[in-house]
């Protein structure tokens, strides 16, 4: 016997099909990366709730995934992505910005993207995850390999180290 288990990715990812999520709304995000990925059509139904988040993740979802060069289509309470094996020429020339709608599974689900596929995304308000996990952005690191010890100095700004200040007013800086 082995001591070792090893892994190979399929040589192309199926597509989800057509799948009720009325029992697990929340992992819709994470699917729908992955259908985004599949070779065809994957829909997801049964996620009206999603609309009453802290965003409407239907949309956004939709527009995160059309910067990326997915075609995706939302109704009510379905999200079909149109899958694509190589849907990455249109994120460069977005510069790769996501808008987290600061909403923590939006982010953390692009935020896994983007590590898997050594992909540079940025992704506005990435604290949000703090709401379900705070140290998720350590955690991806880790995960990636991409973990590197940083140093943070606080330095305080007064009239008394800073002549140009005036009335004592007060500023910190976090260098890192």
């Amino acid at each position: 016997f082995s001591d070792k288990v090893e892994i190979f990715p399929p040589k192309k990812l199926l597509t989800l099909g057509r799948v009720d999520f009325s029992e697990m709304p929340d992992t819709v995000m994470t699917a729908a990366i992955i259908a985004a990925f599949a070779d065809g059509v994957s829909e997801f139904f049964g996620i009206e709730n999603l609309c009453f988040k802290e965003c409407d993740r239907l949309v956004v979802m939709e527009q995160n995934l059309k910067k990326l060069g997915i075609k995706v289509e939302v109704g009510e309470d379905f999200l079909r992505v149109f899958g694509n094996k190589s849907p990455l020429a249109p994120l460069y020339q977005g510069g790769g910005k996501i808008d987290s709608f600061e909403d923590h599974r939006v982010a953390m689900s692009f935020g896994v993207l983007g590590e898997a596929l050594g992909i540079n995304l940025s992704i506005s308000n990435p604290e949000c995850v703090r709401k379900s996990w705070p140290d998720f952005w350590e955690q991806v690191a880790e995960w990636a390999g991409k973990l590197r010890p940083v140093v943070a100095v606080i330095i305080e700004k007064s009239s008394s180290n800073f002549p140009f200040v005036k009335g004592g007013e007060k500023n910190e800086y976090l260098i890192v």
